[in-house]
C-alpha cells in the first residue's frame, strides 16, 4: 500500500489524486464552521472519511470521532493521518446490512482515477454496509455526511440515534442522490420529518438543527 501513497504538505494522500486534495484545501474551513453550530463537542459521526483531512480537523475539535471510509487506499491514508481519538471503519453506511462495491468510473482520466473523492456505492461486492444506529451511541453532537448521494439511506439507518441524541446534521446535498432515488428535496424532507429545520449552509453542506 505504501507505494500507492505520498506525503503532501504533511498529509498522506493517494498518489493518483489530482482533484480532491486541492478542493479540500480550499474548503479547509468547513469542519470548524460546521462545528460552531454544536453546543457541545464530545462525539461526531463523519462519513466519508476520504484520506482523513476533515477527520483529523474534527479530531482536533471533538473528544471522539467515528468515521467511515470504504476505499482501501483512502482508508490507509486516513489511519496514518488521524489520532487515537478517531474510531475508524472501512465500510459504507446506509440502511441495509449488505455487501456493496464502489464505482470509480465517474472520475477517470485515461482510465486512471484522478479524484480520491466522489466514489459511488453500487450493488454487489465485499464492502459491508452498516447503520449508524449499530453504534448505539449514547451521545452524538454532530452527524456530517458527504457520501455522494447515499445520505438519504444513511439517515434512514440513523433514525434511532437522531431521535435519542438530537445532533446537528450536516449533509452534502447537491443532486447526487438522484441515482439512488433520493432527490435533494426528499432528503431534506426526511430530516425535517425527524423534527429538524434548516438553519444554514456551509459550502455544499446543508445544516439542520433539531427543533426544541
Amino acid at each position: 500500500m505504501e507505494d500507492l501513497i505520498e506525503l503532501r504538505d504533511g498529509w498522506w494522500w493517494p498518489k493518483y489524486d489530482r482533484k480532491c486534495y486541492p478542493y479540500l484545501l480550499k474548503e479547509h474551513y468547513v469542519p470548524k464552521t460546521v462545528s460552531d453550530f454544536c453546543n457541545k463537542k464530545q462525539v461526531i459521526v463523519q462519513a466519508g472519511g476520504n484520506a482523513g483531512m476533515y477527520v483529523k480537523m474534527y479530531g482536533d475539535i471533538f473528544e471522539s470521532v467515528y468515521t467511515f471510509e470504504p476505499d482501501p487506499v483512502n482508508f490507509y491514508c486516513l489511519t496514518k493521518n488521524t489520532g487515537n481519538n478517531v474510531v475508524k471503519f472501512q465500510s459504507c453506511i446506509g440502511n441495509k446490512r449488505e455487501l456493496v462495491t464502489l464505482s470509480y468510473d465517474r472520475h477517470r482520466d485515461d482510465f486512471k482515477r484522478s479524484n480520491s473523492g466522489g466514489f459511488w456505492v453500487v450493488p454487489n461486492g465485499n464492502i459491508p454496509v452498516v447503520k449508524i444506529d449499530d453504534l448505539n451511541l449514547p451521545i452524538c453532537d454532530l452527524i456530517h455526511l458527504d457520501i455522494e448521494g447515499f445520505e438519504g439511506e444513511a439517515i434512514l439507518g440513523a433514525q434511532e440515534t437522531i431521535k435519542r441524541t438530537k445532533p446537528i446534521i450536516a449533509l452534502e446535498i447537491r443532486g447526487h442522490g438522484d441515482q439512488y432515488g433520493w432527490p435533494d428535496q426528499r432528503i431534506k424532507d426526511l430530516v425535517i420529518s425527524l423534527g429538524y429545520e434548516i438553519i444554514s449552509s456551509v459550502s455544499h453542506d446543508t445544516i439542520f438543527k433539531p427543533i426544541v
